[in-house]
Parts: structure tokens; C-alpha cells; sequence
């Protein structure tokens, strides 16, 4: 079975780790994986990280027309991963996870990046706003009512996490350098990109989470965002 991804395509993909067996994912794992697995102190940690990596390899898989075991990866310089060239090299993704969600991009269409946070200790990270926010941005955040600011936080650190892992630079980009719109019922956006200030209206945004968490996917082009829930089933695994 062979997956498809149309020109200009962005396909989203939520998912709850929980639902999925460990130790059936476990074996399509690289030795390198492995090892990373085992590097995790709490059983948690470890469990969602062969899981989220599982997930990639077998949804990839559908997309590339492979074994999951076959795929392979590189690296950039950041630490982004890739599928190395004896894969479908068409195909690019992005993957994050957090604390019993995750998300994965795929798209054929330009570089994509996605992040997902769930949304709790806002009294604890909501002293960020200044450091990681830019001008415009702590601007829009002050002028929110206080019972939205919490959500706000969340849009805008997701949207601006999903633009730096598109762009592959990840927290190495001053966070000040570029703006997004903050309010969480606005259409996510880049508002502003200082390396490139004309390059900003190319891009496009989208919002992911729902059910207590946020999450955004950012792609560097013009294109057509279409979002799932990814389930066991669907890749032909067992409910957990």
C-alpha cells in the first residue's frame, strides 16, 4: 500500500501515544533509535519516544512505498532529520511530541514544520512572554483579556516553534528576529521575517491541537493544510 500526497499538500497527523503498543513498534527501530531509547531515565520518557519514532517510521513507510524498518534517516547540521536518499526523497516531514500527544507533517512540497505543547503551567511560562516573544508580539498579547492570554501563549509559541523547525535553524533564530499573530482565534500567520522581510506573506500557517493541547504546522510556500487523527488501525497496528 502506497500512501499519496498531492502537489502543494500538507498532511497533519495528530495522535495520543497511549494508544499504541510499545513493544510492536519497538521492532521496526534502528539500532541507533535503540540506543537513544535506552539513553531516557523514566520508563515514560522512553516509552514515548519508541512510540513517536514507531509512528514516523510506519507512516513514512505508506508515503515511500517501504518496509518501516527500511527506512533510513540524515541529519542536517540542527539536529532535523530527513529521509536519507535511498528512501523517497521527495517526501519531507517534521515530528514533535509532547507528553502524551504528538504530530507529524509530510509534505512533498517544501520544508514543513510542526509543533504541538500541551497547555498547562501558563503561571510558570507565562514569564517567557518577554524573552521568547517579539515587540509586536508581547504587544498583541497585552491588549488580549487576561481569561485568553494563557491560550494565546500557547498559539504563539507553537506557531513560531513550527517556523524554525521549518526552516531548520530550530532555537539557534533569535525569537525576536521574526512575528506571528498571537491571539488564538486569529488566522495564524508570519507577520514578519527580519532575514527577509518580503518572504513573510509566502508563508503558510496553520493551527492543530485541540482537547488541552496546542499545536501549529508552518511551511515556507503557498499550500493546502489537511488534518487527521492518526489511529493504530490505520497503519495496520493493534489498539494498545
Amino acid at each position: 500500500m502506497r500512501y499519496e500526497i498531492g502537489p502543494g499538500e500538507v498532511h497533519c497527523w495528530t495522535f495520543r501515544p497511549a494508544q499504541f503498543a510499545v513493544n510492536e513498534l519497538a521492532v521496526v527501530l534502528s539500532m541507533d533509535e535503540r540506543k537513544r531509547a535506552n539513553r531516557f531515565v523514566f520508563d515514560r520518557d522512553r516509552n514515548e519516544f519508541v512510540v513517536c519514532r514507531g509512528i514516523l517510521r510506519h507512516l513514512l513507510a505508506l508515503y515511500a512505498g517501504m518496509a518501516p524498518s527500511d527506512l533510513q534517516f540524515e541529519y542536517s547540521a540542527r539536529g532535523k532529520p530527513a529521509l536519507a536518499p535511498n528512501s523517497d526523497a521527495r517526501i519531507q516531514f517534521n515530528v514533535a511530541h509532547s507528553r502524551g500527544a504528538g504530530v507529524i507533517g509530510v509534505t512533498c512540497a517544501a520544508p514543513v514544520g510542526v509543533d504541538i505543547e500541551r497547555m498547562d503551567g501558563f503561571a510558570r511560562v507565562s514569564a517567557l512572554v518577554p524573552t521568547c516573544f517579539a515587540p509586536e508580539e508581547q504587544a498583541e498579547f497585552a491588549s488580549l483579556p487576561q481569561r485568553v492570554q494563557p491560550r494565546a501563549f500557547y498559539a504563539g509559541w507553537t506557531r513560531k516553534e513550527a517556523f524554525i523547525k521549518a526552516t531548520g535553524e530550530g532555537l539557534s533564530r533569535p525569537l525576536h528576529s521574526f512575528a506571528v499573530t498571537i491571539a488564538p482565534d486569529a488566522c495564524p500567520r508570519l507577520l514578519r521575517c527580519n532575514s527577509d522581510p518580503a518572504s513573510a506573506a509566502a508563508w503558510t500557517m496553520a493551527d492543530l491541537g485541540d482537547h488541552g493541547f496546542a499545536a501549529a504546522v508552518a511551511v515556507p510556500a503557498p499550500a493546502s493544510i489537511r488534518a487527521r487523527n492518526l489511529y493504530p488501525q490505520f497503519l495496520g497496528l493493534k489498539q494498545a
